[in-house]
């Protein structure tokens, strides 16, 4: 019998030809089932950046400020939704991203520079923006920050894990990251406010 193409350039015994098919069809189905391993392999996700309180300043919390010995510039305030504060003189300034301290700084600066000699400035965070919790909880949802809260505190906000819960998979985006990455946390990381909790479903 005639051969063609390939086989016959190399002059291959249909035997020959039979064994390489078989090979090809071996290696084939290998590559196709070492494929489906990779894609069911879990993603490890690197752990979360260590955070605690004081927090970073950011939009939706209140803040008390005093300026000492002038009544008149201080009073209650609220981070607006672009991270600023309009403050009487100054005007708008920008707080989010900031430690309270780093906030009092700022105002004090600011005020330095117009009619208010050497200026001295305390904040008091008298709310934070809530933590959001989502996924397989009883009520997902956002939740005000209490004390200094861990993830299986802000899940206990939330009325607990649903019976579809997967603890070991939950994950966190931190507050404030442009990213908006998700890091792997366990029960006992600590939260900020603003953090995003997700409590995945099991699969089996």
């Amino acid at each position: 019998m005639k051969q063609s193409g390939f086989a016959a350039s190399l002059r291959l015994t249909p035997r020959a030809v039979g064994i390489l098919r078989a090979s090809w069809a071996l290696g084939l189905l290998l590559a196709l089932g070492l494929g489906g391993i990779a894609a069911c392999t879990e993603v490890v996700l690197p752990p979360v950046p260590p955070a605690g309180a004081p927090w970073p300043l950011g939009a939706g919390d209140r803040l008390r400020i005093i300026v000492f010995e002038q009544n008149q510039l201080g009073g209650e305030f609220v981070v607006d939704q672009d991270g600023n504060v309009s403050l009487p003189l100054i005007g708008r300034l920008r707080v989010a991203g900031l430690l309270p301290g780093q906030a009092e700084q700022l105002i004090a600066g600011r005020l330095a520079g117009s009619i208010v000699k050497n200026p001295k400035v305390n904040i008091d965070v008298l709310h934070y923006r809530p933590v959001y919790v989502y996924g397989e909880v009883t009520r997902p949802g956002a939740y005000e920050i209490v004390g200094n809260p861990t993830v299986v505190g802000a899940v206990s906000l939330a009325g607990g894990y649903t019976y579809r819960a997967q603890t070991d998979g939950l994950t966190i985006v931190r507050y404030g990251d442009p990213e908006r990455r998700r890091w792997a946390v366990n029960e006992a990381t600590p939260v900020g406010p603003g953090d995003v909790i997700f409590v995945p479903e099991r699969w089996f």
